[in-house]
């Protein structure tokens, strides 16, 4: 019975979880760029993608 490569988890999930967050932000920031200029959808927007990318960063450093 072969071991799991626990290493190429590991690094699978990091890409995952950081490529999906930064794929999030990118779209968001596409989307305050392209669309409505208020304040109160960039506070939002930017609330929103710090927040994705804090807790992909909280889940990888108690995960590892």
């Amino acid at each position: 019975m072969a071991e799991p490569d626990l290493l190429g988890r590991r690094v699978n999930i990091t890409m995952l979880s950081v490529g999906g967050v930064k794929m999030v932000y990118a779209v968001l920031g596409y989307k305050m760029v392209t669309g409505r200029q208020s304040n109160h959808f960039e506070n939002v927007a930017r609330k929103t993608a710090g927040g994705l990318m804090l807790g992909a960063g909280s889940y990888l450093i108690i995960k590892t």
